[in-house]
């Protein structure tokens, strides 16, 4: 899949939290505000977030960047996320092209990390947005 658009919902958005957000700034455009199926857990300081069928009520929300040269974000990105071939199986991510909706209704293709472990266990960001965490119970 070939795509120039990346969806970030955690530590690579425009925030106090976004540690890499600064390089992204360098390399990417903001396109929007945008969501997708899926569920948000607390994993640590960061966030995982989970696919869930496309019809699901479940949002995960955050930014969407048209990256300008994709092949080196996206490969400082992967090692960043920890899925690139230099870290062994299993890995904590996984990086999947999704499709996301701007804000403005707008939907387009875009890679996403996907958490990749069990999440029995963790708290859910019940709200979908790591910057407004409203929490759920454990593993729901």
């Amino acid at each position: 899949m070939t795509t120039h658009f990346l969806f970030v919902y955690g530590t690579l958005r425009k925030s106090p939290y976004g540690r890499l957000h600064p390089y992204l700034k360098n390399h990417a455009i903001f396109s929007g505000r945008a969501s997708l199926p899926g569920k948000l857990y607390r994993i640590d300081h960061y966030p995982g977030a989970v696919p869930t069928p496309a019809r699901s009520r479940h949002r995960v929300y955050g930014e969407v960047y048209r990256l300008l040269r994709p092949q080196k974000v996206l490969a400082l990105l992967d090692e960043y996320e920890e899925c690139s071939d230099n870290f062994a199986e299993p890995r904590e991510y996984r990086r999947v092209a999704e499709t996301v909706t701007l804000m403005t209704g707008q939907r387009l293709r875009a890679w996403i990390y996907w958490f990749r472990f069990p999440i029995a266990g963790l708290n859910r960001i019940k709200s979908g947005d790591f910057l407004m965490p409203a929490f759920a119970g454990a593993g729901k």
